[in-house]
């Protein structure tokens, strides 16, 4: 039986620009490298690139606010954790290789923190330039607050963390085919799922929406008790495709978990 559940528990992204200089200059601003582009930065949960289902883990995602003439210009910093205190240098913005890939966009870096629950300083330094923030993280949400240098811009953004043991439902067709969207979650009405209504604000971890069909339906997520369940969506899934996709052109169904773990309708056949 499904029932419905709403999450209540927000975890905060900020946008922080680099330029100022609070009253703790001294203690780790050292006049050293440092970079002309003002930064935007997340804590968001995300995959290590492994390529199998992990758990999420929180990352820092840095970017430049500017866009810059290679996408993939990176953004090089150095990271060092002292108990509470996380400081991250950011040294300089420059190609990883020799090769400049001409489409535009942001420089970009992103650092594991490998963080238990309780309240820690992030200090973000810029040569002699440093802000502070405040970051408090519990088993379910982040929130991170600047207690010293000036608050340029800020975002006031609402994220997520992806909720354990979930996956979401994305499904798009023709505009004639509509109806297979359904075919799927029919046959989840006997296994134990609880449906979640996300919030209208905020950044949602998974996919917020299906694109690039004339029908795309809206996503749909659920939570679900044990692996034995999510085993059951997944086989469920493979028969749909079977029975009601293969060989259908303009239909794209997927299904991905908490862990990364997904099924395409292109390839439900596969092993995994």
């Amino acid at each position: 039986m499904l029932r419905s559940a709403r999450l209540a528990v927000p975890f905060w992204g900020v946008v922080f620009f680099l330029g100022t200089c609070g009253s703790g200059c001294d203690m780790f601003g050292d006049g050293g490298a440092s970079i002309e582009h003002n930064l935007r930065f997340q804590v968001v949960e995300d995959w290590e690139n492994s390529g199998k289902p992990v758990d999420p883990a929180l990352f820092l995602k840095m970017e430049t606010a500017d866009t810059l003439r290679c996408i993939n210009f990176r953004i090089q910093h150095t990271f060092e954790r002292r108990g509470a205190q996380l400081v991250v240098r950011v040294l300089d913005v420059e190609l990883p290789i020799s090769i400049c890939l001409t489409a535009l966009g942001p420089a970009k870096a992103r650092r594991r923190l490998s963080i238990e629950p309780g309240t820690y300083t992030l200090t973000l330094v810029n040569g002699s330039v440093q802000d502070t923030y405040e970051v408090s993280v519990t088993e379910r949400r982040v929130e991170i607050e600047p207690s010293e240098g000036e608050w340029r811009a800020p975002s006031d953004t609402l994220l997520w963390r992806y909720p354990r043991r979930s996956f979401g439902y994305y499904c798009g067709t023709t505009d004639d085919t509509k109806e297979i969207c359904d075919q799927f979650r029919s046959r989840l009405q006997d296994l134990p799922l609880t449906s979640i209504d996300i919030p209208d604000r905020g950044h949602w971890p998974y996919q917020r929406r299906v694109e690039g069909h004339p029908y795309n339906a809206p996503v749909r997520f659920y939570r679900y008790p044990n692996s034995e369940t999510w085993s059951l969506v997944k086989d469920r899934f493979r028969t749909v495709v079977r029975q009601h996709v293969q060989g259908m052109e303009g239909v794209g169904l997927r299904i991905v978990n908490w862990r990364a773990d997904s099924v395409r309708s292109g390839i439900a056949d596969d092993e995994e």
